[in-house]
């Protein structure tokens, strides 16, 4: 298992997976609009690094020499490391919708609205939710559609003992950090989420 979500894991992905994860994070995270029929590779990647540095993210990675493979993964750090709510929640609600994204988030559908109106600030918990489905998303994105990843939430999954994704276990120790797994077998990817809620802890686990 290779766990994007922590700085160290991230070394595990090769440069060009980098690059295409943490593409697709800056545009869900609303950094940058990719082109159209415009492919990943060093002039895509130069643009999102770019627009990550203009929003005061990844300023040190901009500084690096062009060319070197190691800007992709500097990113992706950057960008795992960066909530935006108020830009996150449009685009993950356009896929899931906002009762769905908000039973997700550990919020109400009202104050998720707030949260990207920027009339509140969200708090750190739901941001980093939101944020962390930002990262799945971006992973699901190279094997489905949107209509893909809502199937993908809301199908019973045998890995899960018969459960959808997102079914909460209460037991889970509040202190328990999220992390983000990509199985070694072909095919046959898991994502896990752990994560601990205002309203109290609980475990999430997500599987394909």
């Amino acid at each position: 298992m290779v766990t994007v979500q922590s700085a160290s894991a991230v070394e595990g992905l090769d440069a060009p997976t980098a690059a295409v994860v943490a593409t697709r994070m800056a545009e869900l995270m609303g950094l940058y609009t990719r082109p159209a029929g415009a492919v990943v590779g060093r002039e895509v990647i130069d643009a999102v690094i770019h627009a990550a540095a203009c929003a005061g993210i990844a300023e040190e990675v901009e500084a690096r020499q062009p060319g070197d493979p190691a800007r992709a993964h500097a990113l992706l750090r950057a960008l795992i490391t960066s909530p935006i709510p108020t830009e996150e929640i449009p685009s993950l609600g356009a896929v899931l919708g906002y009762p769905r994204l908000a039973a997700l988030a550990g919020t109400s559908e009202a104050s998720l609205r707030r949260y990207a109106d920027g009339e509140r600030a969200a708090p750190d918990d739901v941001a980093g939710r939101l944020h962390f489905l930002v990262q799945v998303f971006a992973l699901l994105r190279g094997s489905f559609n949107e209509f893909g990843i809502r199937r993908w939430l809301e199908r019973p999954r045998s890995a899960l003992d018969g459960r959808t994704p997102g079914t909460s276990d209460e037991r889970t120790d509040p202190r328990t950090s999220r992390s983000c797994e990509i199985g070694d077998s072909p095919g046959r990817p898991a994502v896990v989420w752990l994560a601990g809620r205002a309203a109290g802890p609980r475990k999430r686990t997500w599987a394909r």
